[in-house]
């Protein structure tokens, strides 16, 4: 298997984030209709990194959409060092990409 394709995250403390990615093999969509996703943001890649957010994810055709809510994003600090995957469970246990995670502060309260 290939290695995770590395795709950075920039977003806003405070707003909704949603982000479609399209999930490839050899090039082509996979289909996802029988993929069961996970998706993580933590304060580092050790097994014991603390987690910070964990994405709703949702199968779609040729990738996945993940998603944050205003509370989760809230509470994301840049100043910490956040990095992200998303990885299928089911039917085979992968790591599709992969990445940091950029947060810029909200202004408006």
């Amino acid at each position: 298997m290939a290695e995770p394709a590395k795709y950075d995250i920039k977003l806003t403390a405070g707003d909704d984030f949603e982000v479609t990615v399209r999930l490839l093999e050899d090039g082509d969509p996979i289909d996802t209709s029988a993929y069961t996703f996970k998706a993580q943001v933590r304060q580092g890649y050790l097994p014991n990194a603390p987690l910070v957010a964990e994405f709703a994810v949702n199968a779609v055709s040729g990738g996945a959409k993940l998603s944050l809510t205003s509370a989760q994003t809230r509470s994301l600090r840049d100043e910490s060092r956040l990095f992200w995957d998303v990885q299928s469970s089911s039917p085979q246990v992968r790591t599709w990409l992969s990445g940091r995670v950029f947060v810029s502060p909200e202004v408006t309260q």
